[in-house]
């Protein structure tokens, strides 16, 4: 409809996981895509410094909700968007806190806008999607979900597989931006550099690292648009073209 032969993506947070995966699974997307813009970028989670979701592995809780047979995780949550904004709007510094043990301290953040932000998040997800992230930080490995033996990955995925296939990151050829922070505890400084090394270096057209951002700062902190989103709109505009944002 548009008449774009190209597209840019931006993404964020897992948002960054499922492009990074998507060469893998979709190659002939690849030719289509004039810049991808990673946001807190993740591939890796061996080094996760999150507490929720380091206890929420440590006590297998996904694994339990998958043991008596529930698909979706949080599925209450539509409680918590009710009683979050009231709950942040009485003491914000509370708020600030509980973020924090998810994604890690900020100092970015406009305490008048908390009852805003939190109002959507957090959201629920899948329990498979939890699993998969648990199998991340639990094995330092970029790859498909583990059925959990050989047996069932190879009913899903082959026979050549009892282990679950690898992403390829050596597959993400088009020009990339990475944005990370020192303080993000989900996208930690350590797992980004690891999935650093394994892209094509020719690819990475833009690489940003701010003091003092932690994971959210990247959507909701007030100095993102200077950090981050004005110098990656001007790679955007290069690779994709003026006057088609």
């Amino acid at each position: 409809m548009t008449g774009q032969t190209k597209l840019a993506y931006v993404g964020h947070s897992q948002g960054t996981i499922q492009f990074f995966l998507l060469p893998t699974v979709r190659p002939d997307i690849i030719p289509k895509i004039a810049f991808y813009g990673a946001l807190a970028p993740i591939a890796f989670e061996y080094n996760c410094r999150s507490i929720l979701l380091r206890l929420l592995s440590d006590l297998d809780i996904p694994e339990l909700y998958e043991l008596v047979g529930r698909k979706q995780f949080l599925p209450g949550i539509h409680i918590l968007d009710k009683v979050d904004p009231i709950l942040c709007g009485i003491e914000p510094p509370l708020c600030n806190d509980i973020l924090g043990l998810l994604c890690g301290p900020t100092n970015d953040l406009n305490d008048t806008r908390i009852q805003v932000y939190v109002s959507g998040t957090p959201a629920d997800t899948s329990v498979k999607n939890m699993i998969h992230w648990q199998q991340a930080i639990e094995q330092n490995k970029f790859q498909m979900f583990d059925y959990g033996s050989p047996t069932k990955n190879e009913q899903i995925y082959g026979p050549n597989y009892p282990t679950p296939p690898q992403y390829n990151l050596s597959m993400i050829t088009f020009p990339t931006g990475l944005y990370s922070g020192t303080d993000d505890w989900l996208a930690d400084p350590t797992d980004v550099n690891k999935l650093i090394s394994l892209l094509p270096q020719q690819s990475i057209v833009q690489q940003i690292v701010v003091v003092g951002f932690a994971h959210l700062d990247f959507v909701w902190g007030m100095k993102a648009p200077e950090k981050v989103y004005f110098p990656m709109i001007s790679q955007i505009e290069k690779y994709l073209g003026n006057g088609v944002i």
